[in-house]
């Protein structure tokens, strides 16, 4: 170790690059065939590169490359490979963070609380939903229809009753699926005490302090709706005790619901912290400064109430279908149809979700209307994302897929049993079957924007192929010739055509405005339909109505084929292969490490955020990453650990995880340098600016950023606007003289500081900046590389140009949002940030085409 402090200390600087989503291994972000762990732990660890012998290899400089790997916090054990269950719960979470700041309006805050606890109540539901899909299966179709009418030793009750119990540990089993990690972080209290903690806040990373609260809230409502389908199993046995015990666990639900509304808004400050909330400071058991108070708040102890009496109603319901009177068949009451009150139940999930998702529409609008002006000016580009509609998107899409995995799941099940020959028949509930419809348009949906894409693409096809052309000509022209193209046409068809493909990431907020609207008006017109059927129960029908056309029902066996039949059958296609692709995704995610990390891309964007509405989903990974990038910095600079003994009570602090001297803190760095660049790739970029944020001000001048493949203005600012403001990005870019590195190919990032890239009619290249003036100034144009440079952003060609009379390089393929250490740019974006010049490359003479 001494060996390889002293290579950082006669480099004087260290390159400390940070990844991306899907984990990137160690050896891909250096470039080399060998690397060798230099600190951290099993989870947050650094790396450098180093030759066959093991000896440690310097960059080009002489600088210490290093790499920062937080992936294993989303990819690192098997067991993370079933967290693809928890992505509707993960969307649900994050789209509280999506909200606007409420600011200081009445109204606005009013919004926000109101659209905190309506997303708290859709993340209810969906737990919900999951226990559903559970009684659905288990108690439903495998123990109720198929093993009780099967000639089995014993009655009903020896197949119901353990079936009951089964949904039990299914609910704890969820609730535990998530908790990889024990042990929440402590940071205090937020700077701002009347308004939302940000990046910059402690209060932030340690998430709100009703998680507990809400994981025995969830429990208990689970619990409660187990216990409601147990009871509904014994209903025609004994009709009194059986209503007695069906009313129980409906006014424990229904308590449950209020005391998750009333908790308030998830980001506690904004009615907690401050004001004249003395009553909210002592339900939620805060300080008036906002600090979370050690011991036992009445919120959380009415919840562990509910969740032990959840329990209690879970295990009795088991207790009476063991105890319940048989038929000399040993058959319970209720006929050999579905279970009783298994079509409420799933009535239940459907109905709710639909009529939330319709008062979170409600909520998130009155927010987004009062927020209108509140950020104050804001580039065009980094507007907020569907006019700050986006929380609302995200909770409509988590809800529909939601309800897909339930009822796809629900029908697999279904179609594998009555597979089987010579065994009952079984049906799953008809308002899960009533989803297959609302899935087979969406199927057609899918369908008619592939289409639209495609012909987007034709059309387009000769202008983006005349912009690779135009990009690729650069450089001085020999003997007075106008310059050529240094690509085969071949070639610049395939970067056209890569071009292309990643402009369809600016029409994502169309695509999800057609899934929102789509998916809310089949379920409201569900909802309706289901209610309007149970009205007119017995009452001999009634006629077909508007809302019939947006359920669809399926022809009776022997008549002919309808549209609604196709419709029907798309839709229970889709849902069978999303329950059979989820099982074949967690299998194979659980055997390899390669597709968990595939699999798990989801939650490296979505994990970043902490538990808020929905306290089942993975532990927040910022909390950790971030600290721990903050202490490597600091190591690297010589200085010690910045921040405080964050371990609760019983705890073993972060810092004391530590490698042979080069660890996150507690030990200072005997050979420090004078600068670190932190290199940063996609959602790596969002890290770093949290750890930048938050660097001690006296580090800030030894510390530079380079930033490439960032969604830093295409997805963060514009969906997270409270979190990611265009006002920090102009400050850090000041404070760490920023470089922003991009590409045309990348079709998931884009451009960050720059826009409105244009040619005029002079064909001078003009861009807009962050920070600069309204209108667009002068680009300049590498001659060595064709790089486009637009103030502190460079665009690079990819792939990179290439003298193909003289083989200056070879054209291996598009790499798109991948490899951008490999690009012949990166060493003078690393010199351009440090602030030295960068030795010029020979200029290639131009290429024959």
């Amino acid at each position: 170790m001494p060996d390889r402090d002293e290579h950082a200390h006669r480099a004087g600087w260290v390159e400390l690059r940070v990844h991306g989503v899907s984990g990137t291994p160690p050896e891909s972000m250096l470039a080399s065939a060998h690397v060798c762990q230099v600190a951290g732990d099993d989870r947050s660890r650094c790396f450098r590169p180093t030759d066959a012998q093991g000896r440690e290899t310097r960059g080009p400089d002489g600088q210490v490359v290093e790499a920062f790997h937080w992936g294993r916090w989303t990819s690192g054990s098997w067991t993370q490979a079933l967290w693809i269950l928890l992505i509707p719960f993960g969307i649900v979470n994050a789209a509280q963070f999506m909200l606007p700041s409420p600011g200081d309006r009445t109204s606005s805050r009013f919004f926000h609380a109101s659209s905190g606890a309506v997303l708290r109540l859709l993340a209810l539901l969906l737990t919900l939903l999951f226990a559903i899909g559970v009684c659905v299966i288990v108690v439903d179709l495998l123990a109720w229809q198929w093993l009780a009418r099967m000639d089995l030793p014993g009655d009903d009750r020896v197949v119901l009753a353990p079936a009951v119990l089964v949904a039990v540990v299914a609910v704890y089993g969820l609730s535990f699926l998530g908790r990889s990690h024990a042990g929440r972080r402590r940071y205090g209290a937020a700077m701002e005490a009347d308004g939302l903690p940000d990046l910059r806040d402690t209060a932030f990373f340690d998430g709100d302090p009703d998680s507990p609260s809400l994981r025995h809230l969830h429990r208990a409502a689970a619990l409660f709706l187990v216990s409601w389908v147990g009871v509904s199993a014994v209903a025609g046995s004994r009709p009194m005790l059986a209503d007695l015990g069906r009313w129980t666990p409906g006014i424990g639900l229904a308590v449950t619901v209020v005391v998750v509304v009333v908790l308030g808004d998830p980001e506690r400050t904004t009615t907690v912290a401050g004001g004249d909330g003395g009553w909210r400071r002592w339900w939620h058991g805060i300080s008036a400064d906002g600090e979370a108070r050690a011991g036992d708040p009445p919120s959380e102890r009415v919840a562990r109430f509910l969740h032990r009496l959840g329990l209690a109603a879970a295990l009795s319901a088991a207790f009476a279908i063991a105890v319940a009177p048989v038929s000399g068949t040993g058959e319970l009451p209720g006929g050999a149809g579905p279970l009783p009150g298994i079509e409420d139940a799933a009535a239940l999930g459907g109905l709710g979700g639909a009529v939330v998702v319709l008062l979170l529409f409600v909520a998130v609008l009155g927010l987004a209307r009062s927020t209108r002006t509140s950020l104050g000016p804001v580039p065009a580009p980094f507007g907020r994302f569907a006019a700050g509609m986006t929380a609302w998107l995200a909770a409509s899409v988590g809800f529909f897929v939601g309800i897909g995995l339930t009822a796809g799941s629900a029908l697999a099940v279904q179609g594998a049993l009555n597979r089987l020959q010579n065994r009952p028949t079984v049906a799953a509930p008809e308002v899960l079957q009533r989803v297959s419809f609302t899935w087979g348009v969406t199927a057609v949906v899918v369908v008619g924007l592939g289409g639209a894409a495609v012909w987007h693409l034709r059309r387009r096809r000769d202008r983006f192929v005349a912009a690779a052309s135009a990009a690729y000509t650069f450089g001085p022209a020999p003997d007075g010739e106008a310059p050529r193209p240094r690509m085969h046409p071949l070639w610049l068809a395939r970067v056209g055509r890569a071009m292309q493909i990643a402009r369809l990431k600016n029409h994502l907020e169309l695509v999800f405005w057609i899934f929102g609207a789509v998916g809310s008006v089949l379920a409201l017109a569900a909802a309706v339909d289901y209610l309007l059927e149970r009205l007119t129960d017995g009452m001999g029908g009634g006629a077909l109505t508007v809302v019939d056309w947006f359920t669809g029902s399926a022809s009776a066996a022997g008549e002919p084929v309808v549209g609604d039949d196709i419709v029907i059958g798309l839709g229970q296609i889709m849902l069978l292969g999303l329950a059979g692709g989820a099982v074949l995704l967690a299998r194979g995610a659980i055997r390899a490490e390669g597709p968990r990390r595939a699999l798990n891309v989801v939650w490296d964007v979505i994990a970043f955020w902490p538990r808020s509405v929905h306290p089942f989903v993975p532990p927040p990974y910022a909390q950790e990453v971030v600290p721990a990038l903050i202490r490597r910095i600091c190591w690297h600079l010589g200085e010690p650990d910045p921040l405080p003994d964050t371990a609760a009570p019983g705890e073993e602090p972060a810092g004391a995880a530590a490698a042979d001297g080069g660890g996150y803190g507690g030990d200072v760095n005997p050979h420090p340098v004078d600068l670190v660049v932190v290199a940063a790739h996609s959602q790596g970029s969002l890290i770093s600016l949290a750890a930048l944020l938050r660097l001690p001000p006296h580090l800030r001048s030894k510390v530079r950023w380079v930033t490439f493949g960032s969604q830093l203005r295409q997805q963060f600012p514009r969906a997270f606007p409270h979190y990611v403001r265009p006002g920090d990005l102009l400050t850090l870019t000041e404070r760490h003289n920023w470089i922003s590195l991009y590409r045309d190919t990348d079709p998931i990032a884009g451009p960050v500081t720059s826009w409105a890239h244009t040619r005029d009619a002079a064909g001078v290249l003009r861009s807009c900046r962050l920070g600069g003036p309204p209108e667009p100034v002068p680009d300049d144009v590498d001659p060595c590389t064709g790089r486009r440079v637009s103030g502190r952003e460079w665009r690079l060609l990819d792939p990179p140009a290439s003298d193909r009379r003289f083989q200056t390089s070879a054209v291996a393929g598009i790499r798109g949002h991948s490899d951008y250490w490999l690009d012949p740019d990166w060493d003078r974006a690393l010199a351009a940030a440090r602030g030295v010049p960068a030795s010029p490359a020979p200029a290639a003479p131009p290429g024959d085409g």
